[in-house]
């Protein structure tokens, strides 16, 4: 385990099965060795643009270019309803005017399994950078807390190797909050193929 303290539904009946091929075409580009720290580094770059809303950075840089980054709401990663996006796709929502009130569905409300229906920094400000992770939370890069209800399976998924943790344990048992970034290497480069958010879930 890496920390670094700083200052301080989809019901579970309809999981889908977890897609293999789209693995394997998400893994082909990733036999690598992870260098924890540069890995650290490069994600807390990422997430510093994620709170400051940096649209070039997130869009041009960070997001996979073939496979895309997909956004888990919560500690289940659902292939069939989580949101993916290309660099392109997140560069044209980000630019849509608010006024237009474009939504997206992004996945199912836990509980209710009502769709999460809602623009996309709307949706950034619900369900990705919802706490100042920056300063507020201890990073893990070998360990993930699965203190939700929702089966997590981002190991399963996505593998061990270049998941980094923003894990913030909150003031009572159900207040917490996680953010995980999900790298993988292309061409010599770590780029985001996944964002999950997680927290207490009914």
């Amino acid at each position: 385990m890496l920390a670094c303290n700083k200052k301080p539904s989809v019901t579970k009946e309809n999981i889908p099965a977890i897609d293999s091929t789209e693995i394997k075409e998400a893994m082909q580009d990733s036999i690598w060795q992870t260098d924890s720290t540069k890995l650290v580094e490069f994600s807390n770059q990422v997430l510093h643009d994620i709170k400051m809303k940096n649209l070039d950075a997130i869009s041009n840089r960070y997001i996979h270019p073939s496979f895309g980054t997909r956004f888990s709401p919560y500690g289940h990663v659902n292939m069939k309803t989580d949101l993916k996006l290309s660099p392109a796709d997140f560069h044209e929502l980000w630019s849509i005017p608010k006024e237009e009130n474009y939504k997206k569905t992004w996945g199912y409300y836990d509980g209710s399994g009502e769709p999460i229906n809602m623009g996309i920094e709307e949706y950034f400000d619900k369900f990705v950078y919802d706490i100042d992770y920056e300063n507020l939370a201890s990073i893990y890069t070998t360990r993930y807390h699965m203190n939700s209800n929702s089966k997590n399976n981002i190991v399963e998924v996505y593998g061990l190797d270049g998941i980094v943790e923003y894990y913030y344990p909150g003031v009572t048992e159900t207040d917490w909050k996680a953010l995980r970034l999900i790298f993988r290497n292309f061409e010599g480069q770590y780029f985001l193929i996944g964002v999950m958010h997680d927290q207490w879930t009914i």
